[in-house]
């Protein structure tokens, strides 16, 4: 609740208090006690600063998200945030922390965020080959790229060979392609494939 009204700092603490065993009920009934430490104060949104970032757009990183100026701060928020980056493959830590940037005349308090980002390689190449007494010879091989373009949007490419079949596949995926909501998007996925298949024959 207070996470949710904005209060950043609450401190809370918990305890389950077990009750009386009652012969005649089915459960066992607890009560919690919640013990307030410090309310605080509620946390608004300063700024939003982005660091770390070489490969990847600004813009980009903003999208994914779910932290905006002038908003309250809440911890769900950042999870979010921290979470929608972690799914695009490209980046290897991210740190999202407040940074206090003073009060507000109505007593709530200022913070500046901060997004620190560490970027992993965007490609990734596999490959191998091998032989059966089935197909012959065959191989194949995909490249994957996690940030085209520096906007977090995903390609790849797939080949796979034999001497009867050949496949070839490419991919673009724009998680991120229309906002439905505030942590929700609409993505946008085009494939494109090509096969060749000489153990099918017409009659």
């Amino acid at each position: 609740f207070y996470s949710n009204a904005g209060y950043f700092d609450a401190d809370i603490e918990f305890v389950i208090d077990e009750l009386p065993v009652d012969p005649d009920a089915e459960e066992n009934t607890f009560r919690v006690i919640y013990d307030i430490k410090n309310e605080g104060k509620p946390v608004v949104i300063n700024r939003v600063l982005i660091s770390g970032n070489s490969r990847t757009k600004e813009a980009a990183i903003r999208r994914a998200l779910a932290l905006e100026p002038n908003e309250l701060l809440k911890a769900a928020d950042v999870y979010a945030s921290e979470q929608n980056l972690y799914s695009t493959d490209a980046f290897e830590r991210i740190t999202i922390k407040p940074q206090p940037a003073g009060d507000r005349p109505d007593g709530s308090r200022l913070s500046d965020v901060i997004v620190d980002v560490q970027e992993q390689k965007p490609r990734l190449l596999q490959y191998g080959g091998g032989f059966s007494t089935d197909v012959g010879w065959s191989g194949f091989a995909d490249l994957r790229h996690f940030n085209l373009l520096g906007n977090l949007w995903q390609g790849g490419a797939r080949i796979r060979w034999s001497q009867r079949q050949q496949i070839v596949g490419i991919d673009f995926i724009n998680p991120r392609f229309i906002r439905e909501s505030k942590n929700r998007f609409a993505p946008l996925t085009i494939t494109a494939q090509y096969q060749r298949d000489s153990t099918v024959t017409r009659a």
